[in-house]
């Protein structure tokens, strides 16, 4: 599942952040467990989102669901169409301190938007590193989801990191949990978990 995609504010309307969301999705499909499918959820109504999205190669489903009030459609990238990604090269890195910096910078909207408030506040390179310790217990306990994989990248291009993607990958313990679990069944399936 990929969270949300964002670039540093002074690296945006560059494609970076299309690139980012193509060389994740390729990343995720080619884990050895190979998934068929990258999903993520995307807010009713978020038109320019699902735009992103569909540029980026992610298709609609049929899936909706409702979470603390709010109502998402479930889309997806899936292995047979995917095209691959271009030009922005991803570095497994947990920098946690670079990521608290980055999104120190944001309003709490788009802090929001990335980590749904996952790595609590103040937002502090604690926090994300405590909420990354603990993603594979919180997936099997909230979700019903095994973890097999849980993969940090940074996005660097032209020599300087311009943003962070995070992937996981799963199988529902329990389809019936939740929709995305339903939608994916028991086969491995990618998550992109918190872009910036």
């Amino acid at each position: 599942i990929l969270g949300n995609i964002v670039v540093a504010s002074g690296s945006r309307g560059m494609g970076i952040g299309t690139s980012m969301v193509r060389q994740a999705v390729s990343f995720a499909l080619a884990v050895p467990s190979r998934p068929l499918r990258v999903v993520l959820l995307v807010k009713e109504g978020y038109d320019r989102a699902r735009r992103f999205y569909r540029a980026a190669g992610f298709t609609d489903t049929e899936v909706s669901m409702e979470k603390a009030g709010v109502a998402f459609v479930l889309i997806q990238a899936e292995a047979r169409f995917w095209a691959g990604a271009r030009s922005v090269s991803l570095v497994e890195e947990k920098d946690a301190e670079r990521l608290a910096s980055w999104l120190g910078e944001e309003d709490e909207a788009v802090q929001l938007a990335v980590d749904g408030g996952d790595f609590g506040r103040p937002l502090c390179s604690a926090g994300i590193s405590k909420r990354w310790s603990e993603l594979p217990q919180w997936f099997q306990k909230e979700r019903s989801r095994d973890m097999f994989v849980h993969q940090v990248f940074a996005a660097w291009v032209d020599g300087a990191p311009v943003g962070h993607v995070e992937i996981g990958v799963m199988r529902s313990m329990d389809v019936s949990h939740n929709p995305t679990n339903t939608f994916c069944g028991t086969e491995p399936f990618a998550i992109l978990l918190h872009a910036y």
